[in-house]
C-alpha cells in the first residue's frame, strides 16, 4: 500500500471512529439498536473515494469492533460483549452485502405485496 493511500485509510478510520462516538454517545449498543449506526457508517464511507467497497466495509465492522472493544467492553456484562462482537464479526458482513444489493436494486423487496399477504384486511382490493 502506497504511503498517500495508508493516510487516507488512517484519515477515514479516524472520521469513522469519532462518528461512531458521537452517534452511540451514551447508550450501549445492542444487537437490535445498532443497525441505525451501520448504515449511518455505510453512508459516511461512501464518500471515501480513495478505498474499495470491500475495505470500506472492513474498516465499518473493524470501527465498531474496536468502539465496543475499546469504549464499552467494562460497561457490558460478558454475555452481551459476545453477542455483540459475534453479531459484529459474523452478521454485519453479510447484512452489509444485503444492503449494498438492495442499494444497486441487485435485490428488489415488494413491500406492498407482502403487506398484503400479511394482512389481507387491510388490501385495498375488494
Amino acid at each position: 500500500m502506497d504511503e498517500k493511500k495508508k493516510i487516507d485509510l488512517e484519515l477515514a478510520m479516524t472520521a469513522l471512529s469519532q462518528q461512531t462516538k458521537r452517534l452511540l454517545d451514551g447508550h450501549k449498543p445492542t444487537v437490535a439498536s445498532i443497525l441505525p449506526t451501520v448504515v449511518n457508517l455505510m453512508q459516511a464511507a461512501e464518500n471515501i473515494n480513495s478505498i474499495h467497497g470491500s475495505q470500506k466495509k472492513q474498516m465499518i465492522i473493524d470501527t465498531l469492533g474496536n468502539y465496543i472493544s475499546d469504549e464499552i467492553k467494562d460497561d457490558l456484562p460478558d454475555s452481551d460483549y459476545r453477542d455483540l462482537m459475534m453479531y459484529v464479526n459474523f452478521v454485519l458482513p453479510e447484512l452489509i452485502d444485503t444492503f449494498i444489493s438492495i442499494d444497486k436494486k441487485e435485490i428488489i423487496i415488494k413491500v406492498s405485496k407482502a403487506v398484503k399477504s400479511c394482512f389481507p384486511c387491510c388490501s385495498t382490493k375488494k
